[in-house]
């Protein structure tokens, strides 16, 4: 990615963020954040569902699942592979938005800074 000009980079890392939030959605989650590379998703909030945390890991698994094949794809026409770390972080989420979640609010979650520094301290690992 370093060797490609910003354009070039957008066109393979757009589509690897679009896979992300079509697993968060698929799940009933929501977006809170695109960070650029990345994406921030709660799951059981705003709409709750008794079985938040597992709707949470299937989406991580298919996010998994879905960027390994983007990665072939890429790959295949000729770039350097696509990576991606998922992180879940379970408990209390405190919200500062519109009371309807649109807005230029901010979603506070215990400990999400300490979960995205150790993320980029650790190798990538898939859940098997």
């Amino acid at each position: 990615m370093r060797d490609l000009d910003p354009e070039e980079a957008r066109a393979i890392v757009d589509p690897a963020l679009k896979l992300m939030i079509d697993a968060v959605h698929r799940y009933d989650g929501y977006v809170v954040q695109s960070t650029g590379d990345g994406i921030f998703a709660l799951f059981g909030a705003p709409v709750a569902h008794e079985d938040h945390p597992q709707r949470a890991l299937y989406a991580a698994l298919r996010m998994q699942e879905e960027l390994e094949r983007y990665s072939a794809r890429v790959v295949a026409d000729g770039s350097s592979p696509i990576q991606g770390r998922v992180g879940i972080n379970t408990g209390e989420v405190d919200r500062a938005l519109d009371s309807d979640w649109r807005g230029a609010g901010r979603i506070h979650a215990d400990r999400a800074h300490q979960m995205s520094q150790s993320a980029a301290n650790h190798s990538s690992r898939r859940i098997p």
